[in-house]
């Protein structure tokens, strides 16, 4: 995301859109993180968030309307994004070693389905997977409990024989305990919430996502 915002802001700033393409990957990043509403891909963004980027920032020229800077900011923002989606050896490595051991896979996303669904197909990894939610489809979100309970409907397994890795305390580890779901938080790539995990009985922590093989092999 933020190289993503970084290329647009200098196109922008090249094409005399905005003032400063600095400032504006600044505020874009601040904005996304204190935005959330309904099934929202945070990955490739929303016409919200560039629209009060634009404002707060204050970097937009008269040459466009805010709503055209936007939509252009998006355009070289999603290029860039998709850029950087591709098959990674390792994420593959590791979902080969879950299926070679007889295992159900699923995938519980918030977000859009078309900009979901075009993240698990870029990386390649849909055909790991026995059921997919993502949030728009099923119009249920993360951490409500009835998303997870959908998602054990569909692998056709117990609540309490499921293990949910996820990477946010809130949305991810309190949904899936809630539904009865063993839960682990994986730290490899955002180190938050650490003080919760230490002092829950009922979940694990992760240090890297390959990690979850040891926590499968000593169930």
């Amino acid at each position: 995301m933020r190289s993503g915002a970084g290329y647009a802001a200098q196109k922008l700033f090249e094409e005399g859109i905005i003032s400063n393409p600095t400032e504006l990957p600044r505020v874009f990043l601040m904005t996304d993180e204190e935005t959330s509403f309904p099934h929202i891909s945070h990955l490739f963004s929303h016409a919200q968030i560039v629209q009060q980027a634009l404002k707060k920032s204050g970097t937009l020229t008269t040459r466009f309307s805010p709503f055209v800077a936007t939509y252009v900011f998006l355009s070289y923002y999603r290029l860039r994004i998709r850029e950087e989606i591709y098959p990674n050896q390792e994420l593959l490595n590791l979902l080969e070693s879950l299926k070679s051991r007889g295992l159900k896979l699923g995938i519980i996303s918030n977000g859009s389905l078309e900009d979901q669904i075009e993240v698990l197909t870029r990386l390649e990894i849909t055909g790991y997977f026995d059921s997919i939610l993502v949030s728009e489809e099923v119009q249920i979100e993360k951490p409500d409990r009835r998303i997870f309970m959908l998602s054990a409907s569909e692998l056709g397994l117990d609540a309490p024989s499921i293990l949910f890795v996820g990477d946010d305390w809130e949305t991810d580890i309190l949904g899936a305990l809630d539904a009865g779901f063993q839960a682990s938080l994986c730290v490899q790539f955002r180190r938050t919430q650490l003080d919760q995990i230490l002092n829950c009985s009922k979940c694990f922590l992760q240090e890297r996502i390959d990690d979850v093989i040891k926590l499968v092999d000593q169930r």
